[in-house]
């Protein structure tokens, strides 16, 4: 019963806009987290590797000032970005190291700063790289290390399965607190690379690992790039197989 109970509430919430006269002064962010495989390439969830059908989610924006006439915008966007928007919209200065952009600009028809290339991925397996028209899975290699980082107590009290911590420290840049870096060991869901061409294939249907070397390797300098600019610590290289110079 969740779907009729998600679009009653969104129903319900559009009705209180128009009686009360909110949509002028109102901005509305409609999005999910992660999209959902039910029956396709004979998989059932949302986990890795991830396919479009899990990372091409919806984005419905409304800003009074934009209305858009209801044209769709075609940019890449990411969740994170939601935050760097909430707080232009609020008047509040976006922080230096965030990775999150707002979403602003591209409401206005400004796409000077708009993503060239994104990331997405679940941690502990692999990690997703798009520019829009390529989209490039890399899966980890066997036996990579894996750790989480954290600022709170490394283990629970009441979760006896985690690994302790091999050390504390500043691991992670531009984090300013200290913290625990603490061994994984997770179940790797698949141990295959794909290529796929979205532009041509949008039911990413054709592996195109193999067959095409030169977009494989571009995009895999993507993803370091990326990682690069996201502060990864240095064993995520190691993991995926990629080199980090």
């Amino acid at each position: 019963h969740l779907l009729p109970t998600v679009w009653l509430s969104v129903r319900e919430l559009i009705r209180k806009l128009d009686e009360l006269s909110l949509w002028e002064d109102t901005v509305i962010l409609v999005t999910t987290d992660h999209g959902h495989d039910l029956g396709e390439r004979g998989a059932f969830g949302k986990q890795y590797p991830h396919y479009d059908s899990h990372a091409n989610i919806p984005l419905f924006v409304w800003h009074p000032g934009y209305p858009g006439d209801g044209r769709p915008v075609s940019a890449l966007t990411s969740t994170v970005d939601l935050f760097a928007t909430i707080l232009e919209v609020a008047g509040v200065s976006v922080l230096n190291h965030t990775h999150s952009r707002s979403l602003l600009p591209l409401l206005r028809g400004d796409k000077a700063n708009a993503r060239e290339a994104l990331l997405y991925g679940t941690f502990g397996q692999g990690v997703c790289v798009t520019d829009g028209e390529w989209s490039l899975l890399k899966s980890p290699e066997r036996e990579g290390p894996l750790y989480y980082y954290s600022s709170m107590i490394f283990k629970s009290l009441t979760v006896d399965s985690l690994a302790p911590a091999e050390g504390q420290g500043y691991f992670v840049p531009g984090v300013d607190l200290p913290q625990w870096r603490v061994p994984v060991d997770t179940e790797t869901l698949s141990w295959e690379n794909f290529l796929f061409h979205r532009a041509e294939d949008p039911g990413q249907k054709e592996n195109l690992w193999e067959k095409e070397p030169k977009e494989r390797s571009r995009m895999l300098g993507v993803i370091k790039d990326l990682l690069a600019q996201e502060s990864t610590p240095p064993e995520q290289y190691e993991r995926l197989g990629i080199d980090a110079k």
